[in-house]
């Protein structure tokens, strides 16, 4: 017997409510996993030190100016400007997370990219009250997964930053 299209369509709306939706996975700094929702995201990539100018007379979270596509794009150190220690260690290039909101694009500099990762939005919880206060602002909540927490970060929230009208 063959299914009727109103089963088949429910069929693809629970797969759609279990799959969830997409979010880009990353190291903020070691041991400190982040995610933002893929709707933020225009593109992961990493850039050699060499194409990143300096701006002298910023804050240590400002790390430059780079040029992607024809546009010159501010890169902030997202753990530095969330308040999180990092290894003192030169790095050769950056890994980069280029978020939007509107029409503002920022480039991120985190620890790692580790990929593309589904959530389902109900899982998200509230902030954990043992976070650095620095971090609260940013943060639209936590996902427990595998032993693992997932700080769920907000990029309007990022690129509306007080730190970040400084500059």
């Amino acid at each position: 017997m063959k299914p009727s299209p109103s089963a088949l369509a429910r069929a693809s709306d629970s797969r759609r409510k279990i799959a969830g939706e997409s979010f880009l996975k990353f190291q903020l700094c070691p041991n400190t996993l982040a995610v933002f929702t893929m709707r933020q995201v225009l593109e992961a990539m990493t850039l050699p030190t060499r194409q990143l100018t300096p701006m002298p007379n910023t804050a240590p979270y400002m790390l430059g100016l780079m040029n992607r596509r024809s546009r010159v794009l501010w890169v902030v150190s997202l753990p530095l400007l969330l308040g999180l220690p990092l290894p003192s260690i030169p790095v050769q290039q950056y890994s980069l997370i280029i978020v939007q909101v509107n029409s503002m694009p920022l480039a991120l500099a985190v620890h790692q990219v580790d990929g593309i990762t589904w959530l389902d939005p109900t899982q998200i919880q509230p902030s954990l009250n043992h976070l650095s206060t620095s971090i609260v602002p940013y943060l639209s909540g936590c996902v427990f997964q595998q032993n693992t927490v997932l700080l769920v970060l907000d990029a309007a929230a990022v690129i509306k930053s007080p730190l970040l009208r400084q500059h």
